[in-house]
């Protein structure tokens, strides 16, 4: 669930009208404009993070322009994105069966889909977690403790590292766009002793 720059949704829709054509080899049925004004609600729905609406948008099109498989990929994706914000209101509201339920659906609807896939393994293991903190707490002596500790430190670990990861991509990333060279000529200047 990434934001969709506005310059590369403006490149989109260009290269979208620009692959889709006018005149002669435009789908029987839809004008131009009625195309164009589709495309700008669909990207305007991505834009709000509607999923369901886009989806609703990219089929729209799709019917349209049924060789075009950007349009299926949009399709996926937004599928993908509204069960994710799904899973994520039952975790929301602790309800961790519902959300493997939920990113299961939407894994075996599109089995390729690599966010799915892993968000899927991450409420599993928040399920593990959760069961071996619960056979944690219930254990009587430190020898029946021991069993759910050796599932616990490599699941807290491994999710850890697994969010320690995203912040650090999120750091370069904005690192990244910080260090870009100005391209005002400041970088023609000396620095200053």
């Amino acid at each position: 669930m990434k934001k969709i720059p506005v310059i590369l949704k403006l490149f989109s829709v260009v290269g979208l009208l620009a692959a889709s054509g006018c005149g002669d080899n435009a789908p029987r049925g839809a004008s131009p404009t009625e195309r164009n004004r589709l495309l700008i609600r669909l990207f305007t729905s991505m834009e709000k993070r509607d999923p369901v609406s886009a989806a609703a948008q990219a089929e729209k099109v799709r019917t349209l322009d049924p060789g075009n498989s950007y349009f299926a990929w949009i399709i996926e994706q937004q599928e993908c994105n509204q069960a994710t914000m799904a899973a994520q209101r039952a975790l929301n509201a602790n309800d961790l069966a519902k959300a493997e339920e939920l990113l299961s659906a939407a894994r075996k609807r599109h089995p390729l889909n690599h966010a799915v896939a892993e968000d899927l393994q991450k409420v599993r293991d928040l399920i593990v977690l959760r069961e071996a903190v619960r056979a944690f707490r219930a254990a009587g002596t430190s020898a029946d403790r021991e069993q759910p500790l050796k599932t616990i430190f490599p699941l807290a670990e491994k999710l850890q590292d697994r969010a320690l990861a995203a912040a650090a991509a999120e750091q370069r990333k904005r690192l990244s766009a910080v260090a870009a060279p100005k391209r005002s000529g400041a970088s023609d200047r000396k620095p200053r002793q």
